[in-house]
């Protein structure tokens, strides 16, 4: 164990039980104020992010889930896997999602940015990634999942495209206007001699 950055303790002390014991104190003292600090930031991450964080163990089950997601009551998804958590009418897309979880977990490969379109859910979309969560020893341990509603983002695209689609509609229809005449006039001029126009 190293020497804490400080000391109450004189290293001239002659107990060196109550030096060591003391040093270990404002160690662990130390310790537990950094993963306070953690512990707050990711607290404050959490509920102040419009974006639905989970967490579960390496069976899939929630350690962690955010108010945010519209289909699970946290307080009754902690300990139940997705296909448990979530409402019978979503039960393929939890069965998809918990098998995407079990990739994550036992190959350690990460899912990043999945769009995923709930249908029958008014056509709701959103964003997801999914990464292993590892121990200090590196091991996984369960999965940390990231979803984003893109709805917005979705509907936006779909106007764009219904907007292109009524411009390129209206340039095919101003260049038939125009086309139309304009061979109407070169088919009758075709048919003309030249002395005709003498």
């Amino acid at each position: 164990m190293s020497r804490p950055r400080w000391s109450y303790v004189p290293p001239t002390a002659a107990d060196d039980r109550l030096r060591g014991a003391v040093d270990e104190a404002l160690l662990a003292f130390d310790e537990r104020r950094r993963r306070d600090a953690e512990s707050s930031l990711f607290r404050t991450l959490l509920d102040r992010t419009e974006t639905a964080i989970s967490a579960t163990d390496a069976e899939g089950r929630y350690l962690y889930e955010s108010d945010l997601n519209v289909d699970i009551d946290p307080s009754r998804a902690v300990g139940r896997t997705e296909v448990e958590a979530k409402p019978e009418y979503l039960r393929e897309t939890a069965e998809t999602d918990w098998e995407d979880d079990m990739h994550v977990i036992e190959t350690g490969e990460p899912i990043y940015g999945k769009l995923r379109t709930y249908d029958d859910y008014h056509g709701y979309w959103e964003r997801k990634t999914k990464l292993p969560r590892r121990d200090e020893d590196d091991e996984i341990r369960g999965l940390v999942g990231i979803r984003t509603d893109t709805t917005r983002e979705k509907l936006a695209e779909k106007r764009l495209r219904r907007q292109a689609d009524q411009v390129d509609r209206f340039a095919r229809q101003v260049t038939h206007n125009v086309r139309t005449p304009l061979q109407m006039a070169d088919s009758a001029l075709a048919g003309c001699a030249r002395s005709d126009f003498v």
